[in-house]
Formats: structure tokens, C-alpha cells, sequence
């Protein structure tokens, strides 16, 4: 469980279909008692909005993800060799929501989504499994629209 900021850029490809990117910056606990991460993240994904042609109401979504940890706290990976306590994993998530403008200019989303972590070349110290956790994301962002 974590709270993070981040800034994604959605850009309309066809009517129903958008593509995004963004980047990320998250603080949170691990799965374990006493380990804390920090990650800066990027990603990049797809979106479709079956009902509306422009970017509102109802949306599937799918995002895949790099994020670079570094673990802090007592129990952390690598904690008596400072270079061996973080590394990288890549995540994979599917996310529906709905979206709406309130104003020309704002707008705002509620959505739910499911992310997978995975590690495929070993880059995390010890087993990502051990730390981080697959799980639910729900939010609730606020946008500025261009």
C-alpha cells in the first residue's frame, strides 16, 4: 500500500482508442513488516472507450510498466551494501474506469484496475515476490485538459 504522484499524457489515435504515457513517483510499504520502497516509474498503454468518441465515460484500459525501486527500513534487501538495495521491475495492468469533464478545462476519473509485477531477467534483489505483491489499484485523478 502506497500513496504516489504522476503525470500521464492520453492523446486520441482513433475515435474510440487512445494511447498514454506517463511517469510516476510512489512511496509505500511493501508486502513485508518493516520494508519500504520508493519507486520512479514509467509507463506507457492503451485505451478504449466503447461508448463515447472522445475520451469520456466508460474506458478499458491496459498499461505496461518499468519501475526502479529502492528499498528502505530495517528488514530492506541489501541493507549492509548500499549499492544492492533496490532494481527494477516491470509490471503489466488492466484497468476500467469512467471519465468525465466538469469543466472545458478539468476533468476526472475514477478507476479500478489490476497490476502484475514480474521480473523476468532477475534484476530485483532476492525474489520480488517476497517483497512486492500483485494486487488491486484504485484511483481517483484529477486532470487538466488541453
Amino acid at each position: 500500500m502506497g500513496i504516489g504522484l504522476g503525470i500521464r499524457y492520453e492523446h486520441s489515435l482513433l475515435p474510440h482508442l487512445s494511447a498514454t504515457g506517463g511517469f510516476s513517483h510512489t512511496i509505500g510499504k511493501a508486502s513485508d513488516e518493516d520494508i519500504w520502497m520508493i519507486t520512479v516509474g514509467i509507463e506507457m498503454g492503451a485505451r478504449y472507450y466503447p461508448f463515447h468518441k472522445d475520451q469520456q465515460g466508460f474506458f478499458l484500459g491496459t498499461a505496461f510498466g518499468l519501475n526502479f525501486l529502492e528499498y528502505v527500513g530495517n528488514d530492506a534487501p541489501g541493507k549492509s551494501d548500499a549499492e544492492d538495495n533496490g532494481g527494477e521491475v516491470y509490471q503489466l495492468a488492466l484497468q476500467t474506469g469512467y471519465r468525465w469533464e466538469l469543466t472545458k478545462k478539468q476533468g476526472m476519473e475514477l478507476s479500478l484496475g489490476y497490476i502484475h509485477l514480474f521480473n523476468p531477467i532477475g534484476l530485483v534483489i532476492g525474489n520480488p515476490k517476497e517483497h512486492l505483491a500483485d494486487g488491486l489499484q484504485v484511483s481517483v485523478s484529477f486532470k487538466r485538459l488541453f
